[in-house]
């Protein structure tokens, strides 16, 4: 038989007993396995027939999923009572919980923050490049035609474009207080931190993953500003007459 999978957690209960304490710690997200009926089938094949008929008969009649789940609980098998024992090291691995959203915002700051700066200097020099060459070349000013002056037009398109999807690719999660508040105020202290370090271990996975996204598209903005400021440079060069290798 199969382990049970707390999907999207790398969470896993290879027995009945291990599966409803899991559901104990982790109740938003079983009480969603709950309402989408991933529990009947895992219970069928683990030869508890009787609990998914009560995750059946629950699913169908209780319409909130987090009573649902209290029920299911409740009529499945009595909590044992917590003992903090079992956990030696909670209190100190749950300094570690602060800090690694901590860390993880002030990457994301930093990084939005490069962003914008990209964007802000992009325009500056968009704006700036042909008034300069208009007002001190005058004539002579090399044509907006040229395939130059194109090449960083589409440039700092690009990174205008990188700007808004800055804005769709996600942000940092955190730990909801209403989501403690509705099912965690009647925990025991230590298993209070067990939840907080489960929830900050997912969180952290997922926005380190937002942060590497992020990262990656404002470098990308980094080389369309270096491509837009070089071809301007070119073509206000070439306009004063300035010789420009034949490559730019």
């Amino acid at each position: 038989m199969e382990p049970y999978c707390f999907a999207p957690l790398a969470l896993t209960a290879p027995t009945i007993e291990a599966f409803l304490e899991a559901c104990r710690l982790q109740r938003t997200l079983a009480a969603e396995h709950l309402r989408l009926g991933y529990f009947e089938p895992w219970l069928r094949d683990a030869g508890r027939p009787d609990l998914a008929g009560l995750a059946a008969e629950v699913r169908q009649e209780v319409s909130d999923p987090a009573d649902g789940l209290t029920q299911f609980l409740e009529a499945a098998a009595p909590a044992a009572p917590f003992d903090p024992r079992g956990w030696p090291s909670a209190s100190l691995a749950f300094d570690f919980v602060r800090p690694s959203y901590e860390l993880l915002s002030r990457r994301f700051e930093a990084v939005e923050n490069r962003g914008r700066a990209i964007l802000t200097f992009a325009s500056s020099v968009t704006v700036a490049a042909p008034a300069f060459a208009l007002a001190v070349l005058g004539r002579t000013a090399p044509p907006f035609s040229s395939p130059l002056f194109a090449l960083a037009v589409v440039a700092f398109a690009g990174v205008i474009v990188c700007a808004v999807l800055l804005a769709q690719m996600g942000k940092l999660q955190f730990i909801d207080p209403q989501v403690l508040y509705d099912s965690y105020l009647d925990c025991s202290e230590t298993e209070f931190r067990l939840v907080m370090l489960s929830f900050a271990g997912q969180h952290f996975l997922s926005n380190s993953r937002v942060v590497f996204r992020v990262n990656r598209v404002v470098n990308f903005m980094s080389a369309l500003l270096l491509i837009e400021v070089v071809a301007l440079s070119a073509w206000v060069l070439r306009g004063q007459g300035a010789v420009v290798p034949s490559w730019i």
